[in-house]
């Protein structure tokens, strides 16, 4: 979203889709289960999903008997730590589930921004992997943790050297929403705060401030706009200015103008002839090359992490949008 002075529109997730590929058929062909969320006090949403066979192995989601207002509801104002934790559950259903693999995708309407060339970020596999167990008859679940960690890594392509706030967002990939003060256990830290307005700012300097990054020897725990950050960076003399019309064409230092290459981690900030407007988290830089025969890929882009609505990965045109849509970007280096 843009961090301007109006409102944001929450954006809620769509029909997931979930496919669950056997191990072996069993018992029963038709059966419900339920996809479970559980917030920080213990306390559960519940997402009831009809499955219909269409493979010799395979069952897909093909119905949501309830509606899907339980998985909505995650991304209201009070409700994020709902997403941390989630389980595949059994309610008394007769048939035990032999379970190869999981799927579940989590879908959204018109994400911001472009998706990069290799994914589509309004379709987040928040759960693909190989899970290699029973859910049995009866009551039963699996805690569905750790896969949906290792499936959103999968995803976005995190690497063992990535910093730990890259790993961190990756972590949050397909979550949509936030949190008012007191209602998650960050106490005076909520994930991303209580409004609606003004969230990217937020959502960015809440993942700094957990893993203690300050800028010019302050907290970010309190940031509440883009011009915060914008003007910590400038103090901090770390603050670089994408030169699109001069033969650099790269970020280059404020005051030194000294080239510098971005890197994961680093703090990207878009400007337009009002000033600040949104703010992300440079995952990727992508430079351009000048005698690529496809001519998107002579310009210089960045994948970005963004959000909160949902977190996603964006494809962000750095030079394109300086040159051509009056824009100007801005990095504040992370160290």
């Amino acid at each position: 979203m843009a961090d301007k002075k109006q409102t944001a529109e929450e954006n809620y997730p769509l029909d997931p889709v979930i496919v669950i590929d056997m191990s072996a058929r069993p018992a029963h062909t038709n059966f419900s289960r339920h996809l479970t969320f559980e917030d920080h006090a213990g306390r559960r949403k519940r997402l009831k999903v009809a499955f219909k066979k269409t493979g010799s192995l395979r069952w897909e989601s093909d119905a949501f008997p309830e509606g899907i207002d339980a998985l909505k509801s995650l991304t209201d104002t009070g409700n994020r730590s709902y997403w941390d934790r989630m389980f595949l559950e059994n309610r008394g259903g007769r048939t035990t589930l032999p379970i190869d693999r999981l799927r579940i995708v989590m879908r959204y309407q018109n994400p911001p921004g472009l998706s990069p060339s290799h994914l589509n970020h309004a379709e987040i596999p928040v759960v693909d992997y190989s899970v290699g167990m029973s859910l049995l008859a009866g009551r039963d679940e699996i805690c569905l943790d750790e896969f949906a960690r290792r499936s959103r890594y999968a995803w976005a392509g995190i690497e063992e050297t990535d910093p730990a706030v890259i790993r961190m967002l990756a972590a949050d990939l397909g979550k949509s929403g936030s949190d008012g003060r007191g209602q998650d256990p960050y106490g005076q830290n909520p994930k991303y705060g209580g409004a609606i307005s003004l969230l990217c700012s937020e959502f960015v300097s809440w993942y700094y401030y957990e893993l203690n990054i300050k800028v010019n020897g302050k907290s970010l725990r309190d940031i509440t706009g883009t011009q915060q950050l914008h003007d910590l960076f400038k103090a901090e003399k770390t603050l670089y200015r994408y030169n699109s019309g001069t033969r650099l064409q790269a970020f280059v230092h404020a005051e030194t103008n000294q080239e510098y290459t971005p890197k994961p981690g680093d703090y990207l900030e878009r400007r337009g002839p009002d000033g600040a407007e949104h703010s992300m988290i440079i995952y990727r830089w992508l430079p351009g090359d000048p005698g690529a025969s496809n001519t998107h890929d002579r310009y210089n882009r960045a994948i970005v992490f963004n959000g909160p609505w949902p977190v996603t990965l964006r494809l962000v045109r750095i030079h394109e949008d300086e040159k051509n849509d009056n824009k100007d970007f801005w990095l504040g280096k992370i160290d």
